[in-house]
């Protein structure tokens, strides 16, 4: 029993690795960064062996302006970026299963093509009344 309670703190220490205690269950959790296109960005706790899926409805779920054709998965452990067809796999969830993330795995959950074009016109629409404004008060002076 020492030797679980010496594991466990060791484990815990390591900050994206959490034993819980049998009254809550008991099992491992594991802490992901989820950041984008989610209603509670930050890092999220999700079980061991815990899905892309897991970890986004953990921060809350996507928001409207999320791609769920483009999210990306950045693996703590080697370094690699894949990026994840949601949309395709929520149509067809026998295809191939969703990898597992591991501790410190970061999620990205990009914005649809839309959002980023209303950003686009709506800067150009900035600049065009900056430029606007300066012309007018030029002819005036």
């Amino acid at each position: 029993m020492t030797f679980l309670v010496f594991f466990a703190l060791i484990v815990q220490s390591a900050g994206d690795i959490r034993i819980l205690p049998p009254e809550q269950g008991g099992g491992v959790e594991i802490r992901v960064h989820v950041w984008g296109e989610v209603q509670q960005p930050g890092y999220v706790w999700i079980h061991q062996g815990g899905t892309l899926l897991d970890a986004i409805s953990a921060a809350g779920g996507p928001t409207e302006r999320a791609n769920w054709k483009h999210i990306r998965w950045v693996s703590a452990q080697t370094g690699n970026t894949q990026v994840v067809n949601l949309e395709s796999y929520l149509g067809n969830p026998q295809s191939k299963p969703l990898p597992a993330l591991h501790p410190g795995d970061v999620v990205v959950v990009g914005k649809t093509a839309t959002v980023r074009w209303m950003q686009v016109v709506s800067i150009l629409r900035d600049v065009a009344i900056v430029v606007t404004a300066y012309l007018t008060l030029r002819n005036q002076f």
